[in-house]
């Protein structure tokens, strides 16, 4: 009765008070509520309905990591891009940007998207396997002096990780 006189959001709390929650998802998007939307559709693990919602919302943020962890790598891209240097996830957009572009063979790019992440965040937000590529990536571009940097850091935090010693050994001699 609540949907049909279009009072949606009190259909959808109701609905959402009975446990039915794909019916409380739709009445909240009737009611502009995307919020509560997506967290009915969560409830149901509907991603697909969460992406839109959140494409919708303008969230590109979490629209992009959901799209990554769903293995939609294009859409997660796409998403990804759209956030704002202001937004405070934006130091791991472009990192996770950045993993999307190596691996795809677009090194130059994904180092551009690395620094931007480590300007924005720092390097020691990064995971020690992601720093330990960085460098490589780095290394394998020329930039010796930003490699030697970034294992270095490696080996702050773990000083035998992979061969980040005898790295640092090849780069200081290139030096």
């Amino acid at each position: 009765l609540f949907e049909q006189a279009g009072d949606f959001a009190r259909a959808a709390d109701l609905y959402r008070s009975r446990r039915d929650f794909a019916a409380a998802a739709r009445a909240y998007e009737q009611a502009y509520d995307y919020a509560s939307a997506i967290e009915c559709y969560r409830e149901i693990g509907d991603t697909e309905k969460i992406l839109q919602l959140l494409e919708k919302n303008g969230d590109s943020f979490e629209a992009g990591k959901l799209a990554l962890e769903a293995g939609q790598v294009e859409r997660a891209l796409a998403a990804l891009q759209q956030v704002d240097s202001r937004n405070p996830g934006f130091g791991e957009a472009c990192r996770l940007q950045a993993g999307i572009l190596a691996d795809r063979g677009n090194a130059d790019y994904a180092l551009e998207k690395f620094d931007e992440a480590k300007q924005s965040q720092g390097l020691d937000s990064f995971p020690i396997e992601v720093q330990e590529r960085y460098g490589r990536m780095l290394e394998e571009a020329g930039r010796v002096q930003d490699a030697l940097n970034v294992f270095g850091a490696v080996r702050r935090q773990n000083l035998n990780f992979k061969d980040v010693n005898t790295r640092i050994e090849n780069l200081k001699r290139q030096i």
